[in-house]
């Protein structure tokens, strides 16, 4: 039987705040480099925590990094047009993340929801590779297994931590080394840590009827 055809799509995403109560960049890039990165005009200061390791900063009714002015939409422009990106993408789509299970596929359906946006329709599963790395690379060889650890570990070149699209090609980068190295393919890396999106679809409406957030 022919495997399904699928790609793979590295994602991340800033917020404001663990509670991610405001999405600040959604970004991701494909197997074959095709990139996505929209900043999201929070229309409210951010907490100093948030510009301390993102430096991204509120100023005048625009958003700021580091002094630079963003171009920025809003969240529900940002929303639209990644879900339009990833279906122009024509293919069964697996989104990776560094701790997605735990934070960034949440945070998203939780705005999708809120915002009732219907999410990309041809994203099918969820891959971490937080879990991933953590099994295969041992605690004796590498100080811990986060981004930038991993990215210094296997020599791969973090050009500008906590911007969400530098960090998806780190990702990237740093799976296909990887797998380079133990000469396997990287369905056969990620699929220990796979659940499919219905998944965490499910979960977040689970919390809405519990909580009432949404």
């Amino acid at each position: 039987m022919e495997k399904e055809k699928i790609i793979f799509v590295y994602i991340d995403i800033e917020t404001d705040a663990l509670r991610a109560n405001k999405l600040l960049q959604i970004a991701a890039v494909t197997e074959d480099n095709r990139q996505f990165s929209l900043h999201i005009n929070p229309n409210a200061d951010l907490p100093l925590s948030c510009t301390n390791i993102t430096g991204l900063y509120f100023y005048r009714n625009n958003l700021y990094k580091n002094g630079r002015l963003l171009p920025s939409v809003t969240v529900r422009r940002a929303l639209y047009a990644f879900k339009d990106w990833i279906i122009r993408l024509n293919h069964k789509v697996h989104l990776v993340g560094h701790n997605i299970f735990a934070f960034d596929i949440k945070v998203l359906i939780k705005h999708y929801m809120r915002l009732k946006i219907q999410l990309p329709s041809n994203i099918v599963n969820i891959h971490d590779t937080l879990p991933v790395f953590r099994k295969n690379i041992k605690e004796t060889e590498i100080d811990d297994h986060k981004l930038g650890t991993l990215a210094t570990f296997l020599k791969i070149e973090l050009k500008h931590p906590h911007d969400a699209l530098y960090d998806s090609i780190a990702l990237k980068d740093i799976c296909e080394t990887f797998i380079k190295g133990k000469e396997i393919e990287l369905y056969d890396l990620l699929k220990t840590y796979e659940k499919p999106l219905q998944f965490f679809i499910k979960q977040q409406e689970e919390l809405k009827i519990k909580n009432g957030y949404l």
